[in-house]
């Protein structure tokens, strides 16, 4: 039911979010809430003032769930159905390739696939122009929120080459927008996924398990849109709601200001010329949440994220539909034109001129955004000033420039060009996820995510007692098992700390414990078992006091040993060959006998010379029946070779579905200490194996090319294959 509660003060709130009441407003001396029976008769027995507004929301919704069956009249001011939403999009990809660019990002839980369509002026070709990304529909039973961006989309292509702004817009900016991110959630006219999750508690900053999410990122539409998020870098994201009308920015999971805190200010009031919303930050002007898309979207990527609540009605009339697209259409324009505004450019290797992955902050914020690693450009909104800007990457010798004037709308150019270190060396690329606890809602740990980013800087982020931060070192910069200790844990506190350490070659597993220590620390990969790490995930033991200023370990800084001299093995992917003794789908299942290849990385300084590995496991179902194979040369700096015979396996037919296997295998080489490689993965029934360390799968473009058009090369950045060793290659 849906229920009006009298507030006092912030204590209330607090009250509610411990309870994990839905709460869907907030307004002077009240909130809104969705509550189930037993917790109406818990707000009652704590003496709140409880006003039922409605009954029965099943019984009020009917007659949404009534739109996917009635007859189409017309073609304007009704709701569209999923099957209608991927139709248009279809249609638009195939009659407008030139400014439209359709994908696939996923697959909901109910195998609906995910869509999400980008329109600019050479829409396949990655160009180094300001992004901007709007969703809809997170949360399935807000209608409305599917219809502002799609019909959004459709305006933006009716008026290409008609209205001169529409047109600026398509021709210097990359607008992405994905109208239904869940659309199980739609078609059941309810707020969570088929698995009864809330996405908007499943975002990775700040998770702690809201919303029933069992783990950062653990949804199939949630992970979509985290690709999305990681592989561009957009300035601002709106993600559409309704249930009332306000813009909530960041923070939602704390009541500090974000760094940006002026720039939301004034975006949002820009935004609000237009639609006459309310604005302000999540946690104070609306409600407390962890696992949010705004924070997730700011907290990973500095991408200015916020939430447009449209409407106060979930699913208004259908009557009202065009309204409130006019209400808002000029407001997401205003948005667009922004972000190109600030300070832009492209950072570069000073040798090579090869674009770069970097951090770029400016000085006077002192919050990264990131470079495209693919076309090295950059774009961050500033207000009118003077700043300094400081520009990293690993490997690299970082620079400061200062005294870059930027005026009103207008975007000052810097471009700026790396020198590659004598002696490379590697920190924290980015964090991908955390959970920074603040058990008793306290407020006290005003430290920043990012101050554990890049070298030591004397800054250092309080990670919770018991919290956990997850650290991308990034592609190409994994921790490498070499001679003595790897990499380096520096505390920032001067209290000595416990923490543990843990390991994966994935965002999201498996993970592998490397070790526990106090205070600053040197570890070994040794004896995890892994050749190489690229996430870490370092966690506090859970000693202190939560409550206190700096609660828990205070991380500054990870440094990665530089890469051995000599050759450093890795596994890379696989290939699996079942057509002789299976049913030829290139994957494991029970029953079957096939041939595996398996591609090695040198990720070592030095050549890797007459190689050989043994396969094993100690797994009861799994036989191997050829364990041994040798390798070509492999050169040092990333080379790579697969095997010359492949090692045959046999999976027992009574293998259990999902049943999950580990494999070691031991190299041997020339000048090489050796080392053992652990590979995980499940064996699926019926034709269905896949890799435990993959989630989510590649993206694939629904765009019509024209002639000598090349999608797979264009947005090669964007496609993120399974290399684990029982999916097979890529596909």
């Amino acid at each position: 039911m849906e229920v009006r509660i009298a507030t006092t003060g912030p204590e209330d709130i607090r009250t509610f979010v411990r309870m994990q009441l839905t709460l869907i407003d907030r307004g002077e001396g009240y909130v809104r809430a969705r509550v189930t029976e037993p917790e109406l008769a818990r707000l009652r027995q704590l003496g709140f003032d409880v006003e039922v507004l409605v009954e029965d929301i099943d019984r009020d919704l009917e007659w949404v769930r009534h739109l996917e069956e009635r007859p189409r009249e017309g073609t304007d001011g009704y709701y569209r159905s999923y099957t209608e939403m991927v139709n248009i999009l279809d249609s638009l990809a195939t009659n407008y390739p030139d400014i439209c660019a359709l994908y696939t990002i996923g697959t909901s839980v109910q195998g609906r696939t995910l869509y999400i369509m980008k329109l600019s002026d050479n829409a396949a070709e990655d160009e180094p122009e300001p992004e901007i990304l709007f969703d809809g529909a997170v949360h399935g039973d807000e209608r409305i929120a599917v219809e502002v961006p799609l019909m959004m989309i459709e305006y933006l292509v009716a008026n290409y080459g008609v209205l001169p702004e529409i047109t600026w817009l398509i021709n210097n900016r990359e607008i992405w927008i994905d109208p239904m991110v869940n659309p199980d959630g739609v078609i059941s006219v309810s707020r969570y996924n088929a698995n009864g999750v809330d996405c908007n508690r499943d975002f990775g900053y700040m998770w702690e398990g809201w919303g029933s999410s069992p783990g950062p990122y653990s949804q199939p539409e949630v992970q979509a849109l985290r690709s999305v998020m990681l592989a561009n870098q957009f300035v601002h994201g709106t993600s559409f709601h309704s249930g009332t009308e306000y813009i909530s920015y960041a923070w939602s999971y704390h009541s500090d200001p974000t760094m940006d805190d002026d720039h939301y200010e004034y975006l949002a009031a820009g935004y609000s010329s237009t639609s006459g919303y309310e604005y302000g930050q999540g946690n104070m002007g609306m409600y407390p949440i962890h696992g949010a898309s705004k924070d997730t979207y700011y907290g990973v990527m500095g991408t200015i994220g916020w939430t447009t609540e449209i409407s106060y009605v979930k699913t208004p009339p259908q009557s009202q539909i065009d309204y409130y697209f006019e209400l808002n259409r000029e407001a997401m324009l205003y948005m667009m034109e922004q972000v190109g505004y600030g300070i832009t450019g492209t950072v570069t290797d000073s040798i090579t001129h090869d674009p770069l992955p970097a951090i770029v902050t400016v000085v006077e914020i002192d919050w990264p955004v990131y470079t495209d690693p693919e076309v090295g450009d950059y774009h961050r909104f500033v207000l009118p000033g003077t700043y300094s800007l400081h520009v990293w990457a690993n490997g690299y010798e970082p620079k400061t420039i200062p005294n870059i004037v930027v005026t009103a709308s207008s975007a000052t150019q810097v471009d700026v060009e790396l020198a590659p270190l004598a002696e490379p060396q590697t920190y924290a690329y980015r964090v991908d996820y955390c959970d920074v606890t603040d058990p008793n809602d306290t407020y006290n740990n005003h430290t920043l995510s990012p101050w554990c980013l890049g070298p030591l800087d004397g800054k250092a982020v309080s990670i919770g007692v018991s919290g956990w931060v997850v650290l991308d070192m990034g592609e190409g910069h994994e921790v490498v098992n070499g001679p003595g200790d790897d990499f380096r844990v520096y505390e920032g506190g001067t209290t000595p700390e416990g923490f543990d350490v843990y390991g994966a070659n994935e965002w999201n597993g498996p993970w592998t414990h490397i070790g526990w220590a106090t205070a600053t620390a040197d570890f070994d990969l040794s004896g995890s078992g892994l050749a190489q790490a690229r996430y870490l995930k370092i966690q506090d033991d859970g000693g202190g006091d939560p409550n206190e200023s700096f609660p828990g370990y205070d991380l500054e800084c990870v440094e990665v040993a530089p890469p051995p001299a000599g050759p450093a093995l890795a596994y890379h992917d696989s290939d699996i060959d079942d057509s002789v003794g299976g049913n030829n789908n290139g994957r494991l299942d029970p029953g079957e006998t096939a041939d595996i290849t398996i591609t090695l990385v040198n990720v070592g300084a030095g050549d890797a010379e007459d190689i050989s590995a043994d396969l094993s496991t100690s797994d009861p179902y799994v036989d191997i029946l050829v364990a041994t194979a040798s390798y070509p040369d492999i050169t040092g700096g990333g080379g790579t070779g697969e095997s010359y015979t492949p090692y045959v396996v046999e999976i027992d037919p009574t293998t259990p579905t999902a049943h999950p296997v580990t494999f070691a295998l031991d190299i041997t080489a020339a000048d090489y200490r050796g080392g053992r490689l652990r590979i995980h993965g499940l064996v699926h029934a019926h034709g269905r194996a896949r890799a435990r360390a993959h989630l989510g799968g590649g993206w694939h473009s629904h765009q019509r090319h024209s002639a000598g058009s090349d999608l797979t090369r264009a947005r090669h950045r964007q496609r993120h294959y399974d290399r684990s060793l029982l999916a097979g290659r890529d596909r």
